[in-house]
């Protein structure tokens, strides 16, 4: 995944040994706004899919096989030239890699699970409160924006809670 930070275009591309590059790129928005985006890259078989907000951006039909045999880089493009080698700049956020191809649906249940959770003020929990279908969090519990909550507070026992930048 990447950010053009010329433009604010953002990509996904998939590289391996013996195979050309495919690419996905939406340019048609500047996603340098200062604001959280979701982004989604989905691979099945040999067709492949960018998906950003819970929009369809671009897709591929042209994906090669991939295996095992290389590293997954997360936030860095690893490249034999020094001029593509570079880390992501700015923050990543709830990072997942799944063995299996998300179903439109599914990612935007994930988009829409992210903007719900995510305000500008505190959020005070006065009576029970359901969080992502299955942890419930009862009276005397605060969130804030910014605050990446690791440990348990009051009744909540598990789990890492971050939607901020």
């Amino acid at each position: 995944m990447s950010l053009d930070t010329a433009s604010g275009a953002v990509g996904w591309k998939l590289n391996m040994t013996n195979y050309s590059p495919v690419e996905m790129v939406d340019d048609s928005t500047d996603y340098r706004d200062g604001a959280w985006h979701h982004a989604a890259a989905v691979r099945d078989g040999t067709n492949g899919w960018l998906w950003i907000d819970g929009a369809l951006k671009a897709g591929s039909a042209g994906m090669f096989p991939v295996d095992n045999s290389t590293d997954l880089y997360v936030g860095y493009s690893d490249s034999s030239s020094s001029a593509f080698r570079k880390c992501w700049s700015g923050l990543l956020d709830e990072i997942r890699v799944y063995d299996y191809a998300l179903a439109p649906a599914a990612i935007m249940d994930l988009y829409s699970a992210g903007s719900v959770l995510y305000r500008d003020t505190p959020v005070s929990v006065t009576t029970n409160l359901v969080v992502r279908g299955g942890l419930t969090v009862t009276g005397g519990v605060s969130f804030t924006r910014g605050v990446h909550y690791s440990r348990p507070l009051g009744d909540l026992s598990c789990g890492i809670y971050t939607n901020a930048p």
